[in-house]
């Protein structure tokens, strides 16, 4: 059970790597696309693993 909760973290904060990536590239250039980084931001908030009290919930 445990290493399945590693594994799906793992595959969460990859998931919310992209999504930072994407909202970094978004405002990045001579035209900054805002509501883009602003959706990407939120997504990769929603696919971030919650951690409390050095459990993974």
């Amino acid at each position: 059970m445990k290493d399945s909760k590693v594994e799906q973290a793992r595959i969460r904060i990859n998931a919310a790597r992209k999504h930072l990536t994407d909202a970094l590239e978004a405002i990045s250039g001579p035209e900054p696309d805002f509501a883009k980084c602003e959706a990407c931001m939120d997504m990769a908030g929603d696919v971030l693993p919650t951690i409390i009290e050095g459990e993974l919930k």
